[in-house]
């Protein structure tokens, strides 16, 4: 039989950004759901005290990221980025504020000539402005870059290299480099999602920046939501200490999801060890929605030092039963049950790998209780749309073979590509 850890080492080592930084997927808050291009420093601060009112930063959710829209049109006389008039004012004093309440600061760029709201981009000629701009957020003490992708065309850059792998890669790697060159260690978050000359930003972005987007922008519809882990689980080769597959902001909070949806939400999130980046007006979540983003449980699955992502191992009946590893010979199980009513699905102990006969118990990460103890095949009811998420310990026997495709040998036998 084979040891977890031998199986572990099957699965290959993920290639990262060598800054020390996102060790576990980021945590935090994005302005643009709530705010779009309206956002004001007031805004910004506003949300850092919710985030520590709330209890989220106890929790461990830790970044205040503003969005498109805080920069002016045009740069300044020095060349340098400017605050937009009449929404921000001192964009270092923002940067102190946040960091007053034990926070972090996250900022907004994009890698073309303009920002996808046509604010000034970083991309003003073939030689500028990387290294000014990331020398300017250093002295304003930010803490994690957002760096888009809009804009990245004639005149800003040569119509002779498109939008592929080269291209993209040249230009992140550029402000990988400024930001180093800054004096400050920022969080480099790369929004390129991928596109029919690039289909897989992974294989260049994992060098570049400690995330990378890998659907296009996210809509608050269960209708999108409920397809977009799978853009997760395909690349889940990828995802591993300072290197995550993005899915983009989270929509918890916001309209046309109910609570089991939402649940659904934040479960694939964390199993897929996307960054936990909630995009909703902070000072309007309900209880039941604040309840699901800090939930200790699930939060825990994101956060597991191994950095493992998890897979989709098969379906039972419309359910994606889905399953990865967690440090301490522990492994976690989704449960969706993607079908029109609440049902009964099985859960088998060969799908976290464990062999027949094994013993082990189960803890419900949403209440944070033991359930029960199984040997063998167990039934669970899942309400329509939700996800139950279970963390199975062995008590007795070991781990043999984890199923092929997490080993990135197979594809998932859960959906077509």
């Amino acid at each position: 039989m084979k040891s977890f850890f031998s199986v572990l080492a099957l699965a290959g080592t993920v290639s990262s950004l060598d800054n020390g930084l996102a060790k576990t997927p980021p945590m935090g808050w994005s302005s643009w759901n709530a705010y779009a291009c309206n956002v004001t420093q007031k805004n910004m601060q506003d949300a850092a005290n919710s985030m520590v009112s709330l209890g989220l930063h106890e929790v461990g959710y830790e970044f205040v990221n503003i969005d498109d829209c805080w920069m002016a049109k045009e740069r300044n006389a020095a060349g340098e980025l400017a605050p937009a008039p009449g929404q921000f004012t001192d964009m270092k004093a923002l940067g102190d504020y946040i960091h007053s309440k034990g926070l972090k600061y996250g900022i907004y760029e994009s890698s073309g000539g303009m920002t996808c709201q046509q604010r000034a981009g970083t991309l003003q000629n073939e030689t500028c402005c990387e290294n000014r701009d990331a020398k300017q957020w250093a002295t304003w003490g930010v803490d994690y870059v957002k760096f888009d992708n809009c804009f990245a065309y004639p005149p800003w850059w040569p119509v002779s290299q498109p939008q592929n792998e080269t291209q993209r890669g040249i230009r992140y790697s550029r402000m990988r480099d400024a930001i180093a060159a800054s004096g400050r260690k920022m969080v480099f978050s790369i929004c390129a999602p991928p596109n029919k000359l690039d289909p897989e930003v992974g294989d260049w972005a994992a060098d570049v920046g400690n995330l990378w987007r890998v659907t296009g922008d996210i809509v608050a519809s269960w209708g999108d939501i409920r397809n977009m882990w799978k853009a997760g689980d395909e690349r889940a080769k990828y995802a591993g200490p300072g290197a995550w597959n993005d899915l983009d902001m989270l929509e918890i909070g916001n309209a046309h999801m109910t609570i089991s949806q939402q649940k659904s939400h934040f479960a694939w999130w964390s199993a897929y060890k996307s960054p936990l980046i909630l995009g909703t007006d902070l000072s309007a979540l309900s209880s039941d929605s604040l309840a699901i983003i800090k939930s200790k449980g699930v939060i825990s699955v994101s956060q597991d030092p191994l950095g493992k992502a998890a897979r989709c191992v098969r379906l039972d009946n419309q359910a994606p039963i889905i399953t990865g590893p967690l440090v301490n010979n522990s492994y976690v199980a989704l449960i969706s049950n993607l079908s029109p009513k609440s049902d009964s699905f099985t859960l088998k102990l060969s799908d976290v790998g464990l062999p027949a006969g094994t013993t082990a118990s189960v803890t419900d990460l949403w209440s944070g209780k033991f359930v029960k103890t199984i040997s063998g095949d167990s039934q669970w009811t899942v309400e329509q749309d939700d996800t139950l998420v279970l963390k199975i310990t062995p008590t007795s026997g070991s781990p043999v073979d984890y199923p092929e495709h997490f080993l990135g040998s197979a594809d998932s036998p859960c959906y077509s590509s």
